[in-house]
């Protein structure tokens, strides 16, 4: 074959094309790795909004719960206020019905340090020794204008008992909030201190909080008035790492949280270090995310610094960066192949065109074959026009071209391509130099058919020799419907990535505030509850001689109902927590777990006389105190619903398909098939609490923790009466 004629690019159209699928991979994998920067700062700024509100929250839980001490304080004053005098056994029995161990985790014990004068010390002693403290005294010895002398400590025992007797006041540190608390009539806390109660092993920095006593029926409205009438202070001594314990337990295990006392943050002012064990190694890494933060308290600051751990830091979303890297990898070298098909597929038309003119001029040398070459161009089915470079004007044009434009051909010969395409003047003779001048020869232009709509066109023009001059030779697509869906296509997936993102968003802020909301409402609602039945059970002793049996049976119903709804509280509480406050799955020993159980129920098992009969049980992956609860509440049903005879409960295990089945089978009252999946629901009874007491909560939080395990809980029927309640929880991991 005769080479092609000097007009055509061929060459050089070859060169540039195969290039073009490497230039689209190119751009696509850099387009990739931009979207998954982005996603990556999106990860780590949702991370910072988490430690952002875990700082907040820990903030609000030690304010809070300084609060919910001060009350305690306050109600202990009130102790005071009720009496002339409140002998040692009152005060015992006030403080005990508070039961700090189990609602104010962290508080050392309540007291009151009563001011002694020089000249009531010796009276005061010998009093109190008379009372079956032979060896009580104040210290430290030595003489003072004015002493306190700590006479009231609960609970009495342990290390409070080193704080008998002990005078505060004679402390600078201490002496500070004292004098607070009685000039301002509010609680008062001290900066840090060693307290007395420590006896060198294990000690903690503490500090101390006091609520002053005024003298009945004095007044203290002014200073004077106030400092007249002081007999003392009830007070509660702290240890740091017990409060903190007390307030956060667990749940700062990826913060490294260190309080100071005061706005300095020192290692002198240092009070409390979460990661105390760690705190000589060097950091491997300095943390992503820190934070101060000071908190004022009755008048005093604390400073709280936070620093994200590695573990914490882990929580950096990479799942969907991952995602974008590998799907933008797919797509680039998709886009990449289709770009290297259409080039073949563009090089062969433009190809069997040159071949079709080289063939036409060849025959118009040797037989004046520009028939042929007319015939060829007029009956392609391709539009096609042959355009001079200069003036842009159109030379011919085939009947495709007509049909498509909607020109006749008569039309369109003596028109100016920039009577069709919509670009300006300057700009389409730009393109066309650069065609003429093989430095481009694919572009993209919007053009205007006759009717007025417009289109979008991939056009082909390369340079050709025609009746001895130079004529651009276009060929041109129609690709406005493949534009159109690209576009439509690149719409939906920002609009659905964007819509993506914001319910993704609306969903942890929904989470966090639901978690927070259920810790302050359950701690809010119990603190008054707590009080109702002290001052109740206060009343009742008060006025034990002179309260006729239906007012003591209304006392009655009034500190059984609230207790009732504290109970209440602490179940649904436990419910809401299941998932949120649950520990990492990890491999745990089902009997250990189930004698944990037995033995928390020790005493209701005795009572009732109940047989409780179990075999080897597996090893599972689960957390295991909710497998304790899960196996408590359940032990305690079949207990509770068996009245007419003596609880017979089995628990056993058998392996099916990669997971165990546990069943929990009674000898009890049973329950009919219609009611049993009721029974999950949270608050659904089918008795009376006058029948069987209880919160109606129990079986939910079994439900509950089965299914964050992964598993299915149901109920059937025993063979023998009863009722056999199951589960199913994941085996053992393989190592």
């Amino acid at each position: 074959m005769n080479p092609a004629p000097s007009g055509l690019p061929t060459a050089k159209w070859l060169r540039v094309s195969q290039l073009l699928p490497w230039l689209v991979l190119v751009v696509g994998l850099a387009i990739t790795y931009f979207i998954q920067q982005v996603a990556l700062t999106a990860a780590k700024s949702a991370l910072e909004d988490s430690f952002a509100y875990q700082k907040r929250e820990i903030s609000l839980r030690i304010e809070q719960r300084l609060i919910a001490y001060q009350h305690v304080l306050l109600g202990t004053r009130g102790l005071f206020s009720a009496s002339k005098t409140i002998e040692r056994g009152e005060f015992h029995n006030y403080v005990s019905n508070l039961q700090l161990a189990k609602h104010y985790p962290g508080i050392q014990g309540v007291g009151f340090s009563l001011i002694v004068l020089p000249q009531e010390k010796a009276g005061l002693i010998e009093a109190i020794r008379q009372e079956g403290f032979p060896e009580y005294t104040m210290r430290p010895e030595g003489e003072r204008d004015l002493y306190s002398a700590i006479i009231y400590l609960e609970p009495f025992a342990d290390r409070n008992l080193r704080a008998f007797g002990y005078d505060m006041y004679s402390e600078p540190v201490r002496r500070v909030a004292m004098e607070a608390a009685r000039d301002l009539d509010a609680p008062a806390i001290s900066g840090k201190v060693t307290l007395v109660q420590e006896v060198g092993q294990q000690v903690q920095a503490g500090f101390l909080m006091y609520v002053p006593v005024y003298r009945n029926g004095q007044p203290k409205e002014t200073l004077a008035e106030r400092r007249a009438g002081i007999i003392g202070w009830v007070y509660a001594p702290f240890r740091l790492n017990d409060l903190m314990q007390g307030i956060l337990g667990e749940q700062v295990d990826n913060i490294h949280l260190e309080i100071f006392d005061g706005k300095s943050t020192t290692p002198e002012t240092l009070t409390y270090n979460n990661r105390v064990r760690e705190s000589g190694l060097p950091e491997a890494t300095a943390p992503i995310f820190q934070a101060i933060q000071p908190i004022e308290v009755f008048g005093h600051t604390w400073t709280i610094r936070f620093a994200s751990l590695p573990s914490f830091e882990a929580g950096i979303d990479t799942k969907r960066v991952t995602v974008i890297r590998l799907s933008g990898l797919l797509i680039s070298i998709l886009l990449a192949a289709l770009v290297w098909l259409l080039t073949n597929a563009r090089e062969r038309a433009v190809s069997l065109a040159n071949i079709a003119i080289e063939r036409s001029m060849e025959a118009e040398k040797l037989r004046d074959s520009e028939e042929r070459f007319r015939n060829l161009f007029d009956k392609n089915s391709s539009v096609m026009m042959l355009i001079e470079p200069d003036s842009g004007q159109i030379v011919d044009a085939n009947g495709a071209t007509a049909a498509f434009y909607g020109y006749s051909k008569e039309q369109l010969v003596g028109m100016l391509i920039s009577d069709i395409n919509i670009l300006p003047p300057e700009k389409i003779a730009e393109e066309r130099q650069r065609a003429l001048h093989e430095e481009r020869n694919y572009f993209h232009f919007p053009h205007r058919l006759a009717s007025g709509e417009l289109r979008q066109v991939e056009v082909h023009s390369s340079p050709i020799l025609s009746d001895g001059r130079v004529l651009l030779f276009s060929i041109v697509h129609d690709i406005t419907e493949r534009k159109l869906a690209v576009e439509q296509l690149r719409h939906l997936n920002e609009t659905l990535e964007a819509r993506i993102e914001d319910r993704t968003k609306q969903l942890q802020r929904s989470n966090l505030e639901l978690e927070q909301f259920a810790y302050i409402a359950s701690h809010d609602l119990q603190e008054p509850l707590r009080m109702v039945v002290g001052y109740v059970q206060l009343l009742e002793k008060r006025l034990a001689d002179r309260l006729d049996t239906d007012t003591r049976e209304f006392m009655g119903y009034a500190v059984d109902g609230a207790k009732r709804m504290q109970t209440l509280i602490d179940d649904i509480l436990a419910y809401s927590r299941v998932r949120t406050q649950g520990q990492p799955l990890a491999p745990v020993d089902c009997g250990a777990a189930l004698q944990e159980a037995l033995d928390r129920q020790a005493a209701k098992i005795a009572e009732t006389g109940a047989e409780i009969d179990w075999q080897a049980l597996p090893v599972v992956m689960a957390d295991y105190a909710q497998l304790v609860q899960l196996f408590q509440n359940l032990i305690a049903n079949a207990i509770k619903f068996c009245k007419d005879c003596a609880p017979r409960v089995r628990v056993e295990a058998v392996h099916e398909a990669g997971r165990w089945r546990f069943s929990v089978t009674d000898n009890g009252i049973g329950i009919a098939p219609e009611y049993r999946q009721q029974l999950f629901v949270i608050f659904k009874r089918l008795h009376t609490r006058s029948e069987y007491p209880g919160t109606g909560i129990g079986l939910a939080i079994c439900k509950r923790i089965v299914e964050r395990h992964g598993g299915e809980i149901g109920i059937d029927s025993a063979p023998e009466g009863g009722t056999v309640f199951w589960f199913t929880l994941p085996e053992e991991e393989s190592p």
